[in-house]
């Protein structure tokens, strides 16, 4: 799974087309209790994180570090939170959620057009 999307200014003014988007590792759930913390409701968390390529073909050619990557302090890591677990975060939740969090102007994110499953 990965999606696509074209950006106007990813960190320092990149722009480009069909830049590439996968998530590449989940921590999680993990469950914060209200009786060890009043001052937050009970809820789910799960964190995930993203990486940015070109192209599908950049990220098929792509080795172990950081060469053909596009690197970002703005498109990085996420965190999936809800307030149970009926909808479990798997890999089509968590992608659904990056999807939003783009085209959404999502603090910083305010950079996403034409986001699409890859």
């Amino acid at each position: 799974m990965a999606i696509t999307f074209n950006s106007s200014a990813i960190d320092g003014g990149l722009a480009a087309t069909g830049i590439y988007a996968h998530i590449i590792d989940v921590a999680g759930p993990k469950k914060t209790d209200a009786t060890t913390n009043p001052n937050v409701a009970e809820s789910w968390h799960v964190t995930y994180g993203v990486i940015l390529h070109k192209d599908a073909s950049t990220r098929a050619s792509d080795e172990p570090g950081w060469r053909n990557r596009i690197p970002s302090r703005h498109i990085d890591r996420f965190k999936w939170t809800a307030a149970n677990l009926d909808t479990y975060p798997t890999m089509a939740v968590l992608y659904a959620d990056l999807k939003v969090r783009l085209g959404s102007g999502d603090g910083n994110l305010d950079v996403a057009t034409s986001i699409a499953d890859a």
